[in-house]
């Protein structure tokens, strides 16, 4: 993966910090992660290959103070900005794709933040069925997207809100296929250790941040930890 840095276009954003105590505040809050988004973007308004629709939508859902329409008093607009926002992570693959000639790369964490606010907060069905048609119109059949990759710590469960993908597959920290990615492995950290000099201290670093399992791999060291160390380290 790393040949590909810098060569193809990337999204990437996350739903943590969406807790909202209502349905409202749930569409408000990523509503404002989407306009944190896109507002990187903003430069496309100039580019001729989006066209009017194109800018309108981009120039609505970038803006950093997003103002949700009335649902009571405005329902058509409502409805229509709601299918905006659950549809921008699709659009925006569509015209990045567009703009640099290549496939996108997506990439969202903690996914699942949202909806366990939402669960505790007795808006569970509607949240959830705002994410269906976002995850849909983002993953399912996205013929822009090259590769996706969703993160959270709640278990994907393919019934509810994935139920209508079907192009998935699901690691844990116990099932394999991604054993190395979840922290550095000893050649790894042997490695770092020699660049900053600190191959002395190779067993004390495995004494103290060594020791996570993950799959098949039985010497995985926490990497915030080893950031932190060496951040310190004499």
């Amino acid at each position: 993966m790393m040949e590909k840095q810098g060569t193809v276009p990337v999204i990437r954003i996350s739903f943590s910090g969406v807790k909202g105590e209502t349905f409202y505040d749930f569409l408000t809050g990523m509503a404002g992660k989407v306009a944190k988004l896109l507002y990187q973007y903003r430069f496309l308004l100039e580019d001729d290959r989006l066209d009017a629709s194109d800018r309108e939508i981009l120039g609505e859902l970038s803006r950093l103070s997003p103002v949700i329409p009335d649902r009571e008093k405005e329902s058509a607009r409502y409805s229509e900005y709601v299918h905006r926002l659950a549809r921008s992570l699709g659009i925006l693959s569509i015209w990045l794709s567009r703009v640099y000639g290549k496939k996108v790369y997506i990439f969202l964490d903690e996914y699942d933040t949202p909806l366990q606010t939402a669960y505790l907060r007795h808006y569970y069905e509607e949240a959830v069925s705002f994410m269906r048609e976002m995850f849909s119109e983002t993953f399912k059949d996205n013929e822009w997207m090259e590769r996706a990759v969703i993160t959270g710590i709640t278990r994907i469960a393919k019934e509810s809100l994935f139920s209508e993908m079907n192009n998935l597959a699901v690691y844990s920290v116990i099932s394999g296929g991604y054993d190395t990615v979840f922290g550095f492995t000893k050649e790894e950290m042997d490695g770092i250790l020699e660049e900053y000099g600190l191959t002395e201290k190779r067993d004390l670093v495995r004494f103290w941040y060594d020791g996570f399992a993950i799959g098949e791999e039985k010497e995985i060291y926490n990497p915030w930890s080893v950031i932190s160390y060496l951040s310190t380290a004499d």
